[in-house]
């Protein structure tokens, strides 16, 4: 199988190893890069810079592959403390007994902000590169629900040919769901040689990105 190749990008420091997927495709290459696997967007950046970083690439296409974003001030919309490291010790029976160790979440306000910041950053990704929605083969977005995927592709004018979707099959994944998803792309065959695909990601924190990639 083909190594995929970014679309140039600039080096970034990390934290987490890479997992199966990187192991299964790219069994010659030791993946040390690391991130915080609770955050999609983050981890999707993990994915996209482990492996240009990790493999011969070829002449890049465009010059601004990746676009990631955060904003702190609406942590309260979605949120979970129970391993958080605002508090000490992450995890407590005081926590525990005060019920703070489940996910908080207030829907409308974060189905909202998913869709806008989606449309927000698949198009910044795409002016960037001067890249048309028309151009990208594949669109791998983080499985979250639905009614943001339908949104989301709806307001971007993109046909549902081109979004995969196993939701149905597992839920929201968190974290994995983007790269579970390119898996099964390529094990059915959608994503073929020189495809261009776009992974987006929405996750806690708010953090939310987008990343192109030549396979």
């Amino acid at each position: 199988m083909r190594s995929p190749s970014l679309i140039n990008t600039s080096r970034q420091a990390l934290i987490i190893p890479f997992s199966f997927w990187a192991q299964k495709y790219f069994p010659r290459y030791s993946c040390t890069t690391t991130v915080d696997v609770t955050c999609p967007s983050s981890l999707l950046t993990a994915l996209a810079l482990s492996l240009w970083s990790r493999l011969q690439t070829t002449s890049p296409v465009a010059s601004s592959p990746h676009h990631l974003h955060t904003d702190g001030t609406l942590l309260g919309k979605l949120y979970a403390e129970m391993f958080g490291t605002s508090t000490f010790p992450p995890l407590a029976k005081k926590k525990i007994d005060d019920d703070r160790i489940r996910p908080r979440m207030e829907g409308r306000a974060v189905f909202a902000q998913a869709v806008r910041r989606f449309r927000e950053v698949i198009r910044e990704c795409l002016e960037a590169n001067k890249i048309s929605i028309d151009e990208v083969d594949h669109f791998l977005f983080h499985q979250a629900n639905m009614r943001i995927l339908d949104a989301v592709a709806d307001s971007l004018n993109i046909p549902a040919s081109k979004v995969p979707v196993n939701i149905h099959k597992y839920g929201n994944t968190s974290a994995a769901s983007v790269p579970i998803l390119l898996h099964e792309s390529l094990q059915e065959g959608r994503i073929k040689r020189g495809d261009l695909c776009l992974l987006a990601a929405f996750g806690t924190g708010f953090n939310w990105g987008a990343s192109l990639l030549r396979w």
